[in-house]
């Protein structure tokens, strides 16, 4: 695939070549992937990779929910934070609890933050 890939990129088909890559990253080839992230922007890595998460995070990867938090959060959108780290609190992640008390001490929230703070403990 990654050789059908570096021949559509030649030909100077560039949405043809990131395609190729796509699938060979898709089968676990780290070439492909190394190949396809040499032609995206900075926004399309990013939206690639959270497009893994997401999925990882729909089959129930509690990690994956984690880091889309993070990412949500570092983005600024608390909003979308705070549900993928309540998605990973309530399958037990201490770390989203700990996530979810900063975030609501932050926003004045005491009383949330002292219950996530507590639950992160009994966990």
């Amino acid at each position: 695939m990654n050789a059908l890939g570096v021949l559509a990129r030649d030909r100077g088909d560039r949405e043809a070549a990131k395609a190729w890559y796509r699938k060979s990253a898709a089968a676990g080839d780290a070439e492909g992937s190394r190949l396809l992230a040499g032609m995206l922007s900075r926004a399309e890595v990013v939206a690639e990779v959270e497009g893994r998460l997401a999925e990882r995070a729909r089959r129930g990867d509690v990690e994956a929910c984690v880091r889309l938090g993070r990412s949500r959060e570092l983005g600024g959108d608390l909003y979308a934070a705070q549900g993928w780290y309540e998605k990973a609190a309530k399958a037990g992640h201490v770390g989203a609890m700990l996530h979810l008390a900063r975030i609501s001490e932050e926003q004045g929230h005491l009383r949330q933050a002292r219950a996530w703070r507590r639950k992160a403990a009994e966990s």
